[in-house]
């Protein structure tokens, strides 16, 4: 218990230092047999120590500790009620977070997401710490190991503390490569297919399971030496933690007969572990260029953007930044294109082509499409046909003509003159007409 305490604690810290939370935002759990313990709601984690252990049943009642338990507790007793996961990490990250924002789910931009179960769904917002949020969550996390909450962040599991925070980690920098290789203009980045990724997760044996395995652990990196065989993760089970045996927890709790947990876990952690200088060398210097990294991505998207607002298009033109889409199928009220974040954008646009242009409506995020596709409503093809291959783009443009031709309204057209000639199209009060 103790140990797991520790272990958990350190983990809660090196989600601030590797910048996935501010604060005391965020939150770690690990299950110790009925028990999970959990960080504290509003208490730095660098003033955390083995007398503040904070545990609970697996029905919330608080069964460990003085300090009241997080906010999110819904979310990680969802997690163990459904799963047999051992420990849960749940973070605020930037990119990720970011990503939530913008698709109903991370595009196969890397093939990391194997590891994950397949692709990383987006759990619809609800308010933190509510019993709704803990039920989007778990629909979200079926037959994953993580997913993305809607404006909010992540959430992760696995068979051991490290598992839980290495898949952490792994879904906020394939976000950051698809923000990324998104901001590029001009650019949409390629993607994998669902049977790619597959296919990956297949070899580092990371699939996920609702009601199932935590998953198993990621392959390590680097190479194995000659008759040297793979590290096996031990296995986790009742009276364990993060696949600690459950003969640590006891040695601890024989220390003091009769002693109270906090008592007993001062006894036997004796402080928390230190890490080296050498270590937050190397994490702050890490933290550094994840920054400068962040920054410059930032900076390209800002100036794509911006670009965006400032240089104006030909009269049925796409703007210079804005990418060709490619049409993959038409049906009854319904257009297949190229997944991309012009062809995700919500509202009505008009498209355009080469002889063409329709109007669509919202993303069907519903039907049934590809890993590098989206469809969205069709609402009606204006003049010419769209084909399976035709290259066309967004456009603001949902009305083309003039008002007779396009909506049926009489109309005129009237010069306005001003200063510097004619004055450009716009709303004119009568009573402050220019000239």
């Amino acid at each position: 218990m103790a140990r797991a305490w520790d272990d958990l604690v350190a983990t809660a810290r090196r989600t601030v230092s590797d910048g996935l939370v501010v604060g005391t935002s965020g939150n770690v759990s690990v299950r110790v047999g009925d028990t999970v313990l959990v960080t504290p709601t509003g208490v730095p984690y660098e003033r955390l120590t083995p007398a503040d252990v904070v545990g609970v049943g697996l029905d919330g009642r608080q069964v460990l500790g003085s300090l009241v338990p997080t906010s999110e507790l819904p979310m990680h007793l969802a997690v163990y009620r459904t799963t047999d996961a051992r420990a849960v990490v749940h973070t605020h990250a930037v990119h990720a977070t970011a990503v939530s924002t913008l698709v109903p789910e991370l595009p196969l931009i890397h093939y990391m997401a194997g590891a994950l179960g397949g692709p990383v769904r987006v759990a619809p917002y609800a308010t933190y710490g509510t019993p709704q949020l803990a039920e989007n969550m778990r629909r979200a996390l079926e037959d994953r190991t993580a997913c993305l909450l809607q404006n909010h962040g992540t959430i992760a599991y696995g068979a051991t503390l490290p598992q839980a925070y290495d898949r952490t980690a792994q879904l906020e920098w394939m976000c950051r490569v698809w923000l990324t290789a998104s901001s590029i203009p001009g650019l949409t980045p390629t993607l994998l297919t669902e049977e790619q990724v597959a296919e990956a997760g297949s070899a580092c044996g990371g699939t996920g399971s609702r009601g199932g395995s935590a998953g198993a652990g990621i392959a390590p990196r680097g190479r194995r030496g000659p008759g040297r065989a793979a590290p096996r993760t031990p296995p986790a089970h009742a009276g364990s933690v993060a696949g600690y045996p459950a003969r640590h927890g006891k040695q601890h709790l024989r220390t003091r007969q009769g002693a109270s947990p906090r008592a007993v876990l001062r006894l036997a952690g004796g402080g928390l572990r230190k890490e080296t200088e050498s270590v937050r060398t190397v994490k702050a210097t890490a933290a550094a260029v994840t920054v400068a990294i962040a920054a410059g991505a930032a900076g390209v998207a800002a100036g794509r953007f911006a670009s965006d607002a400032a240089l104006k298009a030909p009269p049925g033109r796409p703007l210079p930044t804005e990418p060709r889409l490619t049409v993959h199928s038409t049906a009854a009220g319904q257009i297949t294109l190229t997944r991309a974040l012009a062809s995700q954008r919500p509202g009505t646009y008009g498209i355009s082509g080469d002889g063409s242009h329709a109007v669509v409506g919202p993303v069907l995020a519903a039907a049934p499409h590809s890993a590098d596709t989206v469809v969205r409503r069709l609402e009606r093809v204006t003049h010419g046909t769209l084909e399976p291959g035709d290259k066309v783009w967004l456009t603001p443009n949902v009305h083309i003509g003039n008002p007779s031709s396009a909506l049926g309204l009489e109309h005129a057209d009237v010069d306005i003159p001003g200063e510097l000639g004619p004055c450009p199209p716009g709303s004119y009060p009568a009573s402050a007409t220019p000239g």
